[in-house]
């Protein structure tokens, strides 16, 4: 709650909404492959739920991630053009390279869809 009003008072609403999707998303890909046993065995799945932040149960559900099934590519590319996109309505402010790994990743729709 104390980081919530740090960055609202800060005007850096993004960063909290990111935060929650991007933890929500991995949460959702976690559980989909674990589920689906399709992880490394070499990693500990004791050891991966110790690796994020645990939301609590009022937080706003992702719009993104909850209204698709398990197409992964898609919610991605949707968190992309949202936050890390140049120019994107909520965009996050993070280093240069990252923002142009993604970028290369995910700006033609059609090359990251078929990969």
């Amino acid at each position: 709650d104390l980081f919530i009003k740090h960055c609202s008072n800060e005007h850096c609403l993004e960063c909290v909404l990111s935060i929650i999707e991007f933890i929500q998303f991995k949460q959702k890909l976690y559980f989909v492959l674990l589920k689906n046993e399709e992880f490394d065995p070499e990693i500990d799945a004791d050891s991966m739920e110790d690796q994020h932040l645990i939301l609590p149960d009022s937080c706003p559900q992702s719009m993104i991630v909850s209204q698709n099934e398990t197409n992964f590519k898609l919610m991605a590319r949707l968190l992309f053009i949202k936050y890390i996109e140049t120019g994107a309505t909520w965009e996050i402010n993070i280093a240069y390279n990252q923002r142009l790994k993604y970028y290369n990743l995910m700006e033609d729709k059609h090359v990251w869809f078929n990969e």
